[in-house]
């Protein structure tokens, strides 16, 4: 999928910043050719009751000359604490590659440009009362020279490279109960979908 290719579309209705729905008669997974497996376990209505309507997010992942990923520690929200991918919310009327490429840009001070969307996660945050559909996309830096900055210094410390073996031994640290700071969940569905692949094998064999 290229950045002009217009297949994968979200629609958010003026009014409603919180109602996020697909374009009518479009499937958002199939068009993207996603598996749409659960990434979790279905929760109990008891505490579906206290979850918002879903959300739309954007990751860019963003890969340096060595395939390490850029990656920080969350601060000030949801998942506070935990790894994530830059990104965030998909403002009405814009297209998924431009939200990407936005929140990259007021996050970390890069240019980049989106070459397409390879997978989505569906993300319900129980405690927090949140639930996300976050839109994985597969960016590359215009200049690989520049470095990142934090730009906001409210939702993290500092920017980092991270290989993808890193990340998952993080994953795995915070699932033994040995690491006190795990991965975003949007992150630790994503390597449910990865399986054995690692993350740079499985962008590629979604043709990025």
């Amino acid at each position: 999928m290229s950045a002009e290719d217009s297949s994968v579309k979200i629609k958010i209705e003026p009014g409603e910043p919180e109602m996020a729905s697909q374009v009518p008669g479009e499937d958002v997974a199939s068009t993207a050719g996603i598996n749409k497996t659960t990434d979790q376990a279905a929760p109990t209505p008891a505490k579906l009751q206290k979850v918002a309507v879903p959300r739309v997010g954007v990751t860019a992942v963003i890969q340096n000359a060595e395939g390490k990923f850029l990656c920080s520690i969350r601060k000030g929200s949801h998942g506070e604490g935990t790894w994530q991918f830059p990104g965030g919310h998909l403002e009405p009327g814009e297209e998924l590659l431009d939200c990407g490429a936005r929140e990259t840009l007021e996050e970390t001070g890069l240019e980049i440009e989106g070459k397409g969307v390879f997978t989505i996660t569906n993300d319900v945050f129980l405690e927090e009362g949140k639930h996300y559909i976050t839109i994985f996309a597969k960016f590359v830096m215009k200049d690989p020279s520049q470095v990142p900055k934090v730009m906001e210094t409210n939702k993290c410390d500092g920017w980092y490279w991270k290989s993808w073996d890193e990340l998952m031994a993080i994953n795995d640290a915070a699932a033994a109960g040995t690491a006190t700071k795990g991965l975003f969940l949007p992150l630790v569905n994503l390597i449910k979908q990865t399986a054995d692949l690692g993350l740079e094998e499985f962008i590629k064999q979604k043709g990025f």
